[in-house]
């Protein structure tokens, strides 16, 4: 049995874990974070640096009286999960980063569509990501209705600190210092954080492993649930 902590991505909350959670709970000890500023968190200012993320993430884990556990970030997640398993080693009992990047820089239209919707309370209502740009060309309805009722759900200020956080983000100097088992799951049709990002991670991470899903977009636990499930199982057993 592990200690999985799964940690969401940017405008998110701990739902878009669901179905992982209920998967992985039947045989593992199973934590899905909310970080400060969203879900029942609404009253938490919201973080600007994966440094304060990462410890939200800790202290989280200390309540659920977990002293070690196998860190499996999303997105904004995984630049949490990289910098806790820089600057806290000893957390770590494993690192599943989850089409994610080392650097997470922001398009800076991305970047000040959330500024607006969070300084200017008559600024449109849209995401400043459509959800229908983050998904492989296949998605069917169903799955992404699903994503979209839990994607870029966070209040305007949220998303907006969110994007700032993964804008300043940047440790690909310093990947090599992961002692951690390392798990690199990318997507092919992934626009957000494309294959290069997970294959340089898992070229620089000693002793990474990569699996990168087919006809999948940037949200391969629900596009391709199975598999991803699969990849992660098959992680978990190299660390029993």
């Amino acid at each position: 049995m592990a200690n999985l902590v799964f940690i969401h991505g940017a405008g998110e909350d701990g739902r878009i874990w669901d179905r992982q959670v209920a998967t992985f709970g039947q045989a593992h000890r199973v934590l899905a974070v909310n970080l400060a500023g969203r879900g029942p968190r609404l009253a938490d200012p919201p973080h600007t640096s994966h440094e304060e993320n990462a410890k939200d993430v800790l202290r989280q884990m200390d309540k659920a009286g977990m002293s070690r556990g196998v860190l499996v970030g999303h997105s904004l997640g995984g630049g949490v999960a990289l910098m806790a398993a820089l600057n806290h080693p000893e957390r770590l009992a494993g690192l599943v980063l989850v089409v994610t990047g080392a650097r997470l820089k922001m398009h800076p239209d991305f970047l000040e569509k959330a500024r607006q919707r969070a300084e200017d309370p008559a600024a449109s209502d849209e995401p400043p990501v459509p959800t229908e740009r983050t998904v492989a060309a296949s998605v069917s309805p169903e799955v992404l209705a699903w994503i979209r009722s839990r994607a870029m759900t966070a209040p305007p200020k949220t998303v907006y600190a969110d994007f700032q956080a993964n804008n300043r983000f940047d440790v690909m100097e310093r990947l090599g210092e992961i002692a951690a088992p390392t798990l690199v799951i990318g997507a092919d049709e992934d626009r957000m954080a494309p294959p290069k990002f997970s294959e340089f991670m898992a070229q620089k991470i000693p002793g990474a492993r990569l699996t990168v899903l087919s006809s999948c977009g940037h949200y391969p636990q629900v596009e391709q649930e199975a598999h991803f499930n699969q990849a992660l199982t098959d992680f978990l057993n190299t660390l029993a």
